[in-house]
């Protein structure tokens, strides 16, 4: 198959990328002379950029310089500025499309929306009027609103708010009474709304004065644990989501009660799994099961990399379990030079990624088509198995494989080089992405049909052979 030309991989790092060009700032115009130009166009730029799926670095760098000149604040431009950023929030919240007017993208403008605000509010937290205003405008809301769209938008906002803003101001007695009707009256019907509303207690609870007052009202505590499932069958759209309302509770109640992490990286003293278990793994925000299967990402980009080292002369593989149809990367990473934390796996020459939302193959911040039988499919969707392959059986010979639901993923690599061993299994997860993780714990569901050694299989015996030493 003909080589296709790859280009500059954009992953929204929340406007930052491994190899952007540096954006020009226009110093010396005028901010009187830049023509008239609001944050709801530039949410409309992004969506219609993302939805290009043959845009450039050069795109992208547009929608920078927008921004940049968007949040310069100075001078009589300032009362512009907060303006703007109202007006953006308020349009949120109010949106109602679905999906953009393109069948074959298929991509929910929410998601978009989403991924516009989280990009806004981590370059330019709202002041303090802008605040104030919206919490007026969302009390009204929540007071006259019947809509649910609007109150699950509502929550979406709030969540990503909190993560970078004082947020006592939004946690008022008669928020939480609000909150309390939500989760009591759209538990069965509208999990959607939940599954934020859950995301917004947590971002709240990072504020210790928040914390205490979400603690001290028992009988909110006491609807969110009574309502909570930890025995889900994945087998349905509707039980995956179930899936993530029990992981954000579980999430949830942990940082209320303080207690110990749950991450296993954070409990591994024993001299045994220090010598098998690498530390500093992930992203801080990343949250990750108990059990070290499970993660998620609600805040900008997050990037998982297994403590499992892979060091030997062998074939191994592992599975994932998309329980989000958004963009994540699946693959590995070289953990003798793996990159900064905050950048995706495949944004540097020692890692490398399959993304099938956009359906692509990433190495060296290059992307390359993905293709199964020749041609591009339809994106993965929620329940997909994406199996991970890497064959260094043979001396200075290097086999990367990817499949979805048991069919191999075609792409080709240009100048791809020796990575450096020990090997690690590694993710990264965008905005409100989860999957679960199988490193060979339990039976795989697309296991190869020729010999291969799992992540988990090479530890219980690289740990037994230490305790036997």
């Amino acid at each position: 198959m003909k080589s296709a030309e790859p280009h500059l991989v954009i992953f929204l790092e929340d406007l930052t990328i491994l190899k952007e060009p540096e954006p020009v700032e226009p110093n010396d115009t005028p901010m009187t002379s830049i023509q008239p130009y609001t944050y709801s166009e530039w949410i409309l730029d992004v969506e219609r950029t993302i939805c290009n799926p043959n845009w450039t670095g050069n795109d992208f760098n547009s929608l920078k310089n927008k921004f940049w000149i968007l949040s310069k604040k100075s001078g009589d431009n300032l009362a512009l500025f907060n303006d703007s950023m109202l007006e953006m929030c308020i349009a949120f919240i109010e949106n109602t499309g679905t999906f953009v007017s393109d069948e074959k993208l298929n991509i929910s403008v929410e998601w978009i929306w989403s991924i516009g605000m989280g990009l806004t509010l981590s370059q330019a937290p709202l002041p303090i009027e802008v605040r104030i205003k919206l919490f007026e405008f969302i009390n009204v809301c929540l007071q006259n609103e019947t809509e649910n769209r609007k109150h699950r938008n509502i929550c979406v906002l709030l969540s990503l708010l909190c993560q970078v803003e004082n947020s006592e101001i939004f946690l008022t007695t008669e928020m939480i009474h609000h909150f309390k009707q939500m989760l009591e009256t759209n538990w069965v019907n509208n999990k959607s709304l939940i599954l934020y509303l859950l995301l917004t207690l947590e971002a709240l609870s990072q504020n210790d004065i928040n914390k205490k007052k979400i603690c001290d009202d028992s009988s909110l505590i006491s609807t969110i644990k009574s309502n909570n499932n930890p025995k889900i069958d994945l087998e349905t759209i509707e039980n995956m989501f179930d899936y993530q309302i029990s992981f954000c509770i579980d999430n949830l109640l942990t940082k209320l009660e303080n207690s110990e992490s749950s991450n296993i990286d954070n409990r591994l003293t024993d001299l045994i799994n220090e010598k098998i278990f690498t530390q500093s793994n992930r992203t801080p925000e990343l949250k990750v099961s108990a059990n070290n299967q499970s993660i998620r990402c609600d805040w900008k980009m997050q990037t998982y990399r297994s403590m499992y080292e892979l060091s030997e002369a062998n074939v191994y593989y592992y599975e994932v379990m998309i329980l989000t149809d958004g963009p994540i990367r699946i693959g590995w990473s070289s953990q003798c030079q793996s990159p900064s934390m905050s950048h995706p796996i495949g944004a540097d020459d020692h890692s490398l990624g399959y993304d099938g939302f956009w359906q692509w193959v990433c190495f060296n911040n290059l992307s390359y088509p993905a293709h199964i039988d020749g041609e591009r499919r339809t994106r993965w969707k929620a329940g997909d198995i994406v199996g991970c392959l890497l064959d260094v059986s043979q001396p200075k010979n290097q086999i990367f494989r990817f499949y979805l639901n048991g069919s191999e993923i075609e792409f080709q690599l240009e100048q791809m080089h020796y990575f450096e061993k020990p090997f690690t299994p590694a993710i990264t997860l965008k905005l409100n992405q989860q999957v679960i993780v199988n490193f060979g714990e339990s039976t795989f569901q697309h296991a190869p049909d020729f010999p291969f050694s799992s992540p988990h299989e090479i530890y219980c015996q690289t740990r037994k052979s230490l305790k036997n030493n």
